[in-house]
């Protein structure tokens, strides 16, 4: 059973009727990742990580400074 009081309901669409978007109409969507898209998302993260990382140097040689 795809719906129930602890699910968020969503607008009304053309599905089982409850708006929460199952039943046969359905429509069908990829629930995984290729290689190409996790490899992509890797690397985002990496260079999230690599900027994250130089900004903490960077308040760190500050408080040094200060001292």
């Amino acid at each position: 059973m795809c719906c129930g009081p602890s699910q968020p309901v969503a607008p009304p669409a053309p599905t089982c009727g409850c708006g929460c978007g199952c039943g046969p109409s359905a429509s069908f969507r990829r629930q995984f990742l290729t290689k190409e898209e996790r490899v992509q998302i890797l690397k985002d993260y990496l260079a999230d990580v690599r900027n994250e990382a130089a900004a903490v140097e960077q308040a760190v040689a500050q408080l040094e400074a200060e001292e």
